[in-house]
């Protein structure tokens, strides 16, 4: 009775080191992903900063200031100015 206790607790202790062996591998490669994600994060806001750059952003503020004056003006050019 006693032996088979015994045996059945070694059992138990291999399981829980194999399973111990697991966890670490799982770790390991949970790390290794979070890395990889890091880095694709990184690479895609350069690639995306270096599209802002080749996207002539002097050229898109010029037409945004338009736009804004030109609304500005809209407002100013109520039908209650105009008569006047």
């Amino acid at each position: 009775m006693i032996r088979k206790k015994s045996r059945a607790l070694e059992q138990t202790f291999d399981r829980i080191d194999k399973l111990e062996v697991m966890v670490s591998h799982i770790d390991q490669t949970l790390t290794k992903l979070e890395q990889q994600v890091k880095g694709a994060k990184l690479t895609l806001a350069l690639s995306l900063l270096s599209r802002r750059r080749c996207w002539e952003p002097e050229q898109h503020r010029r037409i945004t200031k338009t736009r804004v004056l030109s609304t500005k003006d809209l407002q100013k050019e109520t039908p209650a100015t105009m008569k006047k």
